[in-house]
């Protein structure tokens, strides 16, 4: 099947903490700048933005935070029946997050 996204997908886990309960909300499968594949063992609202945060990793012991808020637009099984994969939005990011999320593609990807 030939390839019709424009932006190229890293794929990057990274821990997805929903930020008001504190929960790991799941992981991301990539990132871009304009959204990214979450992994979650719950099946993720679609239509409605949450507030994360992106967990990556830093110095040992040390984690730095991408605050996001996110919008899922599908949902489907993982191939593990076990998990959920959402593909969501970033939802108005700030000059500061897309400098970020350029940063940690370019610092974890091969």
């Amino acid at each position: 099947m030939e390839e019709k996204r424009k932006l190229k997908r890293f794929i990057l886990y990274f821990n997805v903490i929903e930020q008001t309960s504190g929960r790991l909300l799941g992981y991301t499968g990539d990132i871009h700048q304009k959204g990214l594949m979450l992994v979650s063992k719950y099946e993720v609202p679609l239509i409605m933005d949450i507030s994360v945060l992106v967990q990556v990793p830093g110095e040992v012991g040390v984690k730095s935070e991408i605050p996001l808020i996110i919008n899922g637009i599908w949902n489907q099984l993982n191939m593990n029946p076990h998990f959920y994969n959402t593909g969501c939005r970033i939802v108005d990011p700030s000059p500061g997050v897309l400098d970020a999320i350029n940063e940690i593609v370019k610092e974890f990807s091969v």
